[in-house]
C-alpha cells in the first residue's frame, strides 16, 4: 500500500511538472525566444496539412530546443507562466490571434503569406512580422530567473526593414 502511494505522488509530480502533453511533430517555425542565462529556445511552430492548412483548433505550439540540439517538451509550470499559449482563436480560414502567457498585453496574429506563416505583432507602435524575442534575465533568489527586460525583433510590415523595442517589465510597489 505505502508503495503505490510512493508511486501515485512521484507520478503525479513527474506529470505536473513535465506536463502530459503528446508532443508534435516539427512545424514551420513562427518565431523563437532566447534568453541570456543559457543557449535553450523556445520554438513557436504551426501544425500545417500537406496542403499548407492550419490543423486543428491550436494549430500554433511551443517547444524547448536545448543547447545541445535536442527537443524537450515545456513543463505545466513554464507552459502556464512563461512561455506558453494563453489562448488561440480562429479569425478565420488560416488566420489565427494567439496570446503568450507571459506577454498577454501583445496580441499576436498568425497567418498565411506568399513565404509562409508569419506572426504579426505591434513592435514599436508599427505592424511587424515577428522573428524573435530576447529576454534578458538574472537568477532570482527563488531560484526562477527575474526578467531584466525583453526585446522584440522583426520586420517592419510595410517596408520590411528591421524594427526592435525593448519592453521593462512592470515592478510592483
Amino acid at each position: 500500500m505505502r508503495r503505490a502511494l510512493c508511486f501515485g505522488v512521484v507520478l503525479f509530480a513527474t506529470i505536473f511538472w513535465f506536463g502530459n502533453d503528446v508532443a508534435r511533430g516539427e512545424g514551420q517555425q513562427l518565431f523563437y525566444i532566447e534568453r541570456s542565462i543559457n543557449g535553450n529556445i523556445v520554438r513557436y511552430d504551426v501544425d500545417t496539412t500537406e496542403e499548407g492548412n492550419l490543423v486543428g483548433t491550436s494549430p500554433v505550439f511551443a517547444y524547448w530546443i536545448l543547447e545541445n540540439g535536442e527537443r524537450a517538451e515545456l513543463s505545466r509550470i513554464q507552459r502556464k507562466y512563461a512561455y506558453g499559449i494563453e489562448s488561440q482563436e480562429r479569425l478565420g480560414f488560416n488566420r489565427y490571434r494567439i496570446i503568450l502567457s507571459a506577454m498577454a498585453e501583445r496580441e499576436i496574429t498568425v497567418q498565411r503569406t506568399d513565404e509562409g506563416y508569419r506572426a504579426f505583432v505591434l513592435i514599436d507602435g508599427r505592424e511587424g512580422i515577428l522573428e524573435r524575442i530576447y529576454v534578458e534575465c538574472v537568477e532570482g533568489l527563488s531560484g526562477f530567473p527575474k526578467v531584466i527586460y525583453v526585446e522584440l525583433f522583426g520586420q517592419d510590415g510595410q517596408s520590411a526593414r528591421p524594427v526592435t523595442e525593448r519592453i521593462l517589465p512592470h515592478r510592483q510597489s
